[in-house]
């Protein structure tokens, strides 16, 4: 038995964290659950992981036997575990998807002025033309986080993933810089309709970056202490939408 391939698999001190790039489900797994997916993956029958448990826990073969069965069933519910077929998004899903498409389009132009009268009473300190690049800037941001909004209301998170893995990035020196473009995503978080998710914030920062020219990743993590997931964007290594130390509290599971 083998990972899925749209499986993405982090070790940690405690054990393990997966992450299924088709829904976006991430499921920790202590010590024993860890070794367990990695011997799977080293395609190992379950009777021989069931020996290297009782060799490396000192439990009996048969608790050893039936705690490898449970686990892969888990897997199999959880279709972890390859040659499973992906579960097929219900009509309601996609209905509510498309009406919440359409939600925001007002409320774009209106939020707009707004941000944009609020930027005119600072006229004296910005030139015409800087004035115009914001404003399109945060037009561009909001727009994809109504874009990245849709696929995670369809539990699609397998569309989201490829979108911003395969975005391209444009040719050239960059247009605009990394701050200004962050600053922008941001802005349009907080005039957005709803709290945006920090995957959404994400997608829609890394596209923007790359559609400015510059090299950006997104990167997905997770602590299992508690459990906790979280996306943030990198330029060269260096967080450019959240803390700094970000990294040092979750640990990577994908970067793309």
């Amino acid at each position: 038995m083998l990972a899925a391939h749209t499986v993405r698999t982090g070790l940690t001190p405690d054990g393990a964290v997966v992450m299924d790039i088709t829904n976006g489900q991430m499921v920790g797994m202590n010590p024993v659950g860890s070794l367990i997916w990695q011997q799977l993956n080293q395609n190992h029958s379950t009777d021989e992981i069931a020996q290297r448990l009782v060799r490396d826990f000192h439990i009996s073969p048969e608790r050893a036997l039936n705690d490898v069965n449970v686990f892969v069933t888990q897997l199999e519910a959880r279709e972890l575990i390859s040659g499973l077929k992906p579960k097929a998004i219900d009509s309601e899903t996609t209905n509510n998807a498309k009406s919440l498409l359409s939600q925001p389009i007002s409320g774009v132009i209106s939020i707009h002025e707004y941000y944009w009268n609020a930027i005119s009473r600072q006229g004296e300190r910005e030139s015409k033309r800087q004035k115009l690049i914001i404003k399109n800037l945060f037009f561009q941001a909001y727009l994809l986080l109504v874009y990245f909004d849709v696929y995670l209301a369809r539990g699609n998170f397998r569309a989201l993933y490829d979108r911003v893995r395969i975005y391209p990035l444009s040719k050239g020196p960059p247009l605009n810089s990394v701050e200004r473009i962050c600053s922008a995503v941001d802005m349009a978080c907080i005039w957005y309709w709803k709290e945006a998710l920090c995957l959404q914030r994400s997608a829609a920062a890394t596209c923007l970056l790359k559609r400015q020219g510059i090299p950006a990743h997104m990167v997905v993590g997770a602590q299992q202490m508690p459990f906790k997931a979280h996306a943030w964007v990198e330029v060269d290594g260096r967080v450019v939408n959240d803390k700094p130390y970000t990294p040092a509290r979750y640990h990577v599971i994908d970067r793309f």
